[in-house]
Parts: C-alpha cells; structure tokens; sequence
C-alpha cells in the first residue's frame, strides 16, 4: 500500500476545510442569486456578503465598512499600492522593502508613468529585518504610501510594523502592509499595528482560492482599479463572489479558534525538524533563524545544491515542500527575498521553504526527518 504525501507548503495554499466547504455550498447551489439584485433571492446573497464582512472586520478589528473584497491578494495588494502612481497627488511615489512579494514589486514598477528609482526600495538586513534608518531616510522625501509587509512570505520574519506605522503617521505618510502570510499565525488587530490598508487572502487560512480582502482606513479615500461596476461602495467593480466571500468568513471564525497552545506546538515541530536537519546534514543553514518568525515557516539550504532539485526529488518520494513564493514558481531565477538579504546566487539558490499547519503531524516531521539526509546526500554525489 502506498504511503500517503506529506504536505508542507501551507505557505503556498491550504487545503480547503469542510467546515468551510460545507459553509459555502448553499450559495454554490440554491442560493444563487445575485447579491446586486433587488429580489428575494438577490436579497439573500446581500445578507451573506454583509454578514461575512463583520465577520472578516472583527477578525482583524476593523470596521465592516473598511472591508473590500477583491479576487485575490495580488489583486488587493495592486489596489492599494497602484493608488499613488495613478494620481497626481503628493509626490506619488511609494516606497517598499527589497523583498516583498512580488505583487507589491510589480505594482511599483509596473506599466506605469510615476516609476520610482531604487533609492524607493528599502534594504533588509542579512537576517531579514527592514532596514529602521532606511525607512526613516526614505520618509524624508515625503512619499505618498510606504508598504512594507507584515511577515515575509519566504523566511517568516515578523516586521515591527507598529512602530514604523507611527513613524508614518507622524510624517503624515499612509502605511500598508501585505498580511497574507501572517493571517491566522498571529494575531492581528489594524488599530494596534496603526495601519492604513492591509490584505489578507483566504487560501492561506483554509478558505477557498479566489477571494481576499483589503482593508482600508476609513479615512483613506480609495479609487477602484476595476471600471465598470458600483460594487464593494464603488471601490472594485464586479459581481461578488458570494460563496467566496462566505467561506473566507467562515475560515477567519475557525483561524480564531486554533490557540495558542496550538501554534506553540506547530513551532515546536519546526524548531525540531530545523535542528534535526541541521545535525544530520552537513552545510546546511536556516534562513532568518536569528529574528522573530512565524511559527511554522523554516527557509532551510543546502550547500552545493538548489532548491529546485531538492523539492523535485522530495515530491518523488511523496513530500511537499516549496522554493519560495508560488507566485513565481515558474521561474528558475534565485529567491528575491534572499538576494534582497545579501546572499550570492549560489546561496538564494539552495534553498527550500517548509511549512506546516495546525493539520501537521509529529510523523510527517518524523518521516521527513527520516529522509531527507539520504535524499540530499545522494543529490550532492549526483
């Protein structure tokens, strides 16, 4: 009998929960009605969506009003950094860190008339920390929006956006940040960290593919990328996906109920498959290890290897893992977010990312353990 995969890219999707499944199927099926409609059946689909909007506000203490859904994080992410470059307004530049994803990073530099030069984009230290004295040089040049995100979708390093959101605030520089990967590991609260915007995307919490949510200060005026359409206030037209919208409603009340106890234990099995790895296999380096992460990220590499090989030859013997954003899984050129950290090519090539989830288990780790030193040693003699 065939041994079942071990899954270990949550990082780049995960799997959909029944729960959440189960939540959205009424409006798969019956109630199909669109919400933009004035029936009893379009009324229904209203209710859902507004429903699932507090419900999403409360997750990360917001107001419902300061909700909009859009299609994906990429999407959301485009909405709110596209903002000043469209406009007149302030200088329109906007500043970011050198190793946000790439739907940040190709906003900005975009087909569009306002593009910054690289002085716009902030260095990361070798850990993989936002450069503090970047940011406040950067903010001396009064820029429309600083997006910087909240933990790095690649290594799991945590960005201690409160504060430099009320470095922000003080110069009168609005602040968003890309929090897709954070969602459901940390808590989040947009009035503690200060922020004007900031997106989250289902998928990564169990929730279906094709619906995210931006946040935006209520304060903020916001002018949609999308024509056509008044939905969502007139801030991003198109018909709403409504069984979308209720599952990532669904899947934010359950990331709620996953404690702390629980994430405690999902750190506890990265941190051993770290130092197992680390102790069985020779030249091998943890990514971001010295800074406060994620708990269930590890952004491990391998001397003399790249991480393409290694994640090819892991999904061989039934093991999942990723290379860095699956957004850009196509590309064989070296991580961004580990160049962006000072690494030489050879390095951001070696590397693989592991992540787990509150479904992960003490035998996946244990058979990953088991191996991948043999696996990586016979890489290395090929």
């Amino acid at each position: 009998m065939r041994e079942p995969r071990i899954y270990l890219d949550h990082s780049a999707t995960t799997p959909l929960h029944s729960e959440v499944l189960d939540a959205m199927m009424p409006y798969l099926t019956d109630q199909f009605g669109n919400p933009g409609s004035l029936h009893q059946e379009g009324r229904k689909a209203r209710k859902a969506i507004e429903r699932a909007r507090e419900e999403v506000a409360a997750f990360i203490n917001a107001e419902p009003r300061e909700i909009i859904f859009t299609g994906s994080g990429t999407e959301a992410n485009n909405l709110i950094v596209r903002q000043p470059l469209r406009t007149e307004e302030d200088s329109g530049q906007v500043i970011c860190s050198a190793f946000e994803h790439h739907s940040v990073l190709g906003a900005i530099q975009g087909p569009l008339p306002k593009r910054p030069s690289t002085e716009w984009f902030l260095p990361v230290s070798s850990e993989g920390m936002i450069n503090r004295d970047a940011v406040t040089s950067a903010l001396e040049k009064k820029p429309a929006l600083i997006s910087i995100m909240l933990a790095n979708n690649e290594i799991g390093t945590i960005q201690p956006i409160a504060s430099i959101a009320q470095e922000c605030r003080s110069r009168g520089v609005w602040i968003h940040s890309d929090a897709v990967q954070a969602a459901g590991k940390i808590r989040i609260n947009v009035k503690e960290l200060q922020v004007d915007a900031l997106t989250l995307s289902a998928h990564k919490i169990h929730g279906p593919k094709g619906i995210a949510v931006c946040y935006v200060r209520h304060s903020v005026p916001i002018h949609s990328l999308i024509q056509g359409g008044a939905q969502e206030s007139r801030r991003r037209a198109g018909t709403e996906n409504v069984a979308g919208i209720v599952g990532f409603a669904h899947a934010c009340k359950i990331a709620q109920t996953v404690t702390s106890d629980e994430w405690a234990r999902i750190e506890q099995l990265r941190n051993r498959l770290e130092s197992s790895l680390l102790s069985l296999i020779p030249h091998s380096w943890v990514n971001g290890a010295g800074c406060p992460r994620l708990p269930h990220i590890t952004n491990i590499a391998f001397k003399g290897l790249e991480g393409e090989r290694i994640m090819m030859a892991l999904d061989a013997v039934g093991i999942s893992v990723g290379t860095g954003s699956a957004c850009s899984s196509g590309s064989l050129d070296p991580s961004h977010v580990l160049l962006a950290m000072g690494q030489p090519h050879s390095q951001a090539h070696a590397a693989i990312r592991i992540s787990l989830s509150h479904m992960s288990t003490e035998q996946e780790i244990n058979a990953v353990v088991e191996k991948m030193p043999p696996l990586i040693a016979r890489l290395r003699r090929e």
